[in-house]
């Protein structure tokens, strides 16, 4: 057993993940969840710059306490089709 959790340290460490967060999970109620994802959703939306690394992060935990697919960046969107051109003339001289 030991030797187990050594190694799950080490590979926890080797990984950039602190052992000692290893096993941490929030004990958070559906309510408090919902309410935590609310607040991460309205400052990720509110943020002015999406690419940013404390926007990516609030990202990736808003995807791990929800379990929902990343919103699709701004790059990878599809463009909406144009209007059709509208022709216009020059007013009538009378």
């Amino acid at each position: 057993m030991l030797a187990t959790a050594t190694a799950s340290l080490r590979c926890a460490a080797s990984i950039g993940q602190s052992p000692h967060l290893l096993n941490m999970k929030p004990d958070l109620t559906d309510q408090e969840t919902d309410a935590l994802a609310r607040l991460l959703r309205e400052t990720i939306d509110a943020d002015r710059y999406p690419f940013v690394p404390r926007v990516q992060m609030w990202t990736g935990i808003l995807a791990k306490i929800r379990l929902e697919p990343p919103k699709a960046s701004l790059a990878l969107r599809k463009p909406e089709p144009l209007s059709a051109l509208k022709h216009y003339e020059p007013p009538r001289a009378e």
